[in-house]
C-alpha cells in the first residue's frame, strides 16, 4: 500500500481471493479437508488488501472521506450476510458448495473490474502526498523520536532528506512508522480495540451456547415439558414464564445474524454524519464509540430475555461505528501522514488481530474445562465481566484525547 499503491495492493488482494473461491470449488469434488481450510485461509488473508485499497478513495476524494469510512467499516461487518445467504442457496435451491463458490466468484469479478479504475493510482498518490505539507508533528515523543518520523536522527545531526525529483515526497526513515505507532493516542486506541474486539469475536464465537445456557438453567423438569408444549402454540407464553426453550433460542439466533449485518448498515448514514461534522475531533466520536460499546457489554451482562435481544441489537451497529472511528483516525492526514497510513493500519489490524482472533480460542477452552465457577453459565459470566471491566477501563481514551484538544486550543488562543 505505502510503497506500490493501492491498486497493486487491491490486485493482490483479488488474486488471493481468486485462488480462495477456486480451491473451495475443486474441493467440492475432492473432499479434502486440507484445501477447505486452504480455501478460507486465501480468502481470509485476501481480504485486507481488497479493504486497505478501497479505503484509499477517501484520499482520492478527501471530502468523502468520513463517508467512505463509514461506508467500507459498515460492508466489513455486513458481509456476514453472504453466510445467510450461501445457506439459503444450499440448503432452499440446493445448489453445491463449488457452484456457490464460482457464482460468488464471478460476482466479485464483475464488481472488482469498475473499483479497480476507481481505487487512485500510485501517481496520484504520490502527486497528492507532494502536495500535502508537512508531516503532523509528535508533541508527544521526545526530540529523538520525532525526528526519526521525518527521518533525520537528530542524534546524528542529519538533515531533513529532500524531496525526490519530480515532486513525489521524500520517503521516511526506517523509525518513521515506530515513532507514531509509540505515540499514547496509538497505544490507546490499539488497546481499546484489541480488548473490544475479543469480546466481540469472543460473542459472536459462542452466542448460541451462551443464550442455552443463560436460559435453559431456568427450566427444568415438568415446568420446563409444560412451557414448551405451550411455546408449540404460543410462543408469547415463553417470555411470560422466563422460559426459553429451543424455539426461542431459534428466533434470538436468527436475529443476531439478521441484526449484526443489518444494523451495521443503517448505522453507516448515522456514523458518517458524525465523522463528517467532526473529523478533526477524535475526542467526540471515540467518546460516542466507548458509550456504544460500553452500554452493549453492559446489556448483555444482564441474564434477561429483553437485555439479550437489546444487546443483539446494538451489538451490529456498536461495531460498524467502532470500526469506522478507527480507519478514520488512523487514515486522517492531521493525525498520521498518507505515507505511512497503510503501515500504521496494516500493523495496527495484526495487532488487534492477534488479541481479538487468539484469545476466544482460550476463553471458550476455559469455558469448557473450567472446574471454577462450577456452572457453565457462570464461567461464561465471569469471561464477560473481566472483558467488560477492560472496555471500561478504555474510557480514558476518549478523556486523555479532549485534555489534549484542550490543551491544543490553549496553544491556539496563546499564539
Amino acid at each position: 500500500m505505502d510503497r506500490r499503491g493501492p491498486r497493486t495492493c487491491f490486485l493482490v488482494g483479488l488474486g488471493l481471493c481468486v485462488l480462495g473461491f477456486v480451491t473451495l470449488a475443486v474441493n467440492a469434488h475432492v473432499n479434502a479437508d486440507g484445501l477447505w481450510y486452504l480455501g478460507f485461509v486465501f480468502l481470509g488473508v485476501a481480504g485486507p488488501g481488497v479493504f486497505m485499497g478501497c479505503l484509499s478513495l477517501g484520499q482520492k476524494y478527501p471530502r468523502l472521506e468520513p463517508v467512505i469510512t463509514a461506508f467500507a467499516a459498515s460492508m466489513f461487518d455486513s458481509s456476514s450476510i453472504v453466510f445467510l445467504l450461501f445457506q439459503l442457496l444450499y440448503l432452499q435451491a440446493g445448489l453445491g458448495l463449488g457452484t456457490i463458490a464460482l457464482v460468488w466468484l464471478s460476482v466479485c469479478l464483475l464488481v472488482s473490474a469498475p473499483t479497480y479504475f476507481t481505487v487512485p493510482t500510485w501517481a496520484f498518490l504520490q502527486n497528492d502526498r507532494a502536495q500535502s505539507g508537512p508531516l503532523p508533528s509528535l508533541p508527544s515523543l521526545p526530540p529523538a523520536a520525532e525526528a526519526a518520523a521525518a527521518g533525520s536522527p537528530q542524534a546524528e545531526g542529519a538533515q531533513a532528506p529532500p524531496a525526490a525529483e519530480g515532486g513525489a515526497p521524500a520517503k521516511l526513515g526506517p523509525g518513521a512508522v515506530w515513532a507514531y505507532m509509540r505515540r499514547p493516542e496509538t497505544l490507546m486506541m490499539l488497546a481499546f480495540m484489541s480488548v473490544y474486539n475479543l469480546k466481540s469475536s469472543f460473542y459472536i464465537e459462542t452466542f448460541s451456547d451462551q443464550i442455552r445456557q443463560l436460559f435453559d438453567e431456568k427450566t427444568s423438569g415438568h415446568h420446563h415439558r409444560t412451557a414448551a408444549a405451550r411455546c408449540r402454540h404460543h410462543t408469547h407464553s415463553c417470555v411470560a414464564t422466563r422460559c426459553v426453550p429451543a424455539c426461542r433460542r431459534r428466533q434470538l439466533d436468527a436475529l443476531f445474524n439478521v441484526s449484526f449485518p443489518v444494523g451495521g448498515l443503517v448505522t453507516s448514514l448515522a456514523t458518517s454524519m458524525i465523522l463528517q461534522r467532526y473529523p478533526r475531533r477524535p475526542d467526540v466520536y471515540m467518546t460516542v464509540t466507548l458509550v456504544a460499546a460500553n452500554l452493549f457489554g453492559l446489556l448483555q451482562l444482564l441474564p434477561l430475555a429483553s437485555t439479550q435481544v437489546l444487546a443483539a441489537m446494538l451489538f451490529g451497529p456498536a461495531r460498524t461505528f467502532q470500526w469506522a472511528c478507527y480507519f478514520h483516525f488512523m487514515t486522517e492526514p492531521s493525525n498520521y501522514p498518507s505515507a505511512v497510513s497503510g503501515r500504521m493500519l496494516g500493523y495496527g489490524n495484526l495487532i488487534i488481530a492477534l488479541v481479538g482472533d487468539t484469545f476466544p480460542f482460550l476463553l471458550t477452552r476455559f469455558v469448557d474445562s473450567g472446574t471454577w465457577p462450577a456452572r457453565r453459565r457462570s464461567r461464561y459470566g465471569l469471561v464477560h465481566a473481566v472483558l467488560q471491566l477492560l472496555v471500561l477501563g478504555c474510557l480514558g481514551f476518549p478523556l486523555y484525547l479532549r485534555a489534549k484538544q484542550r490543551r491544543r486550543e490553549q496553544r491556539r488562543q496563546h499564539v
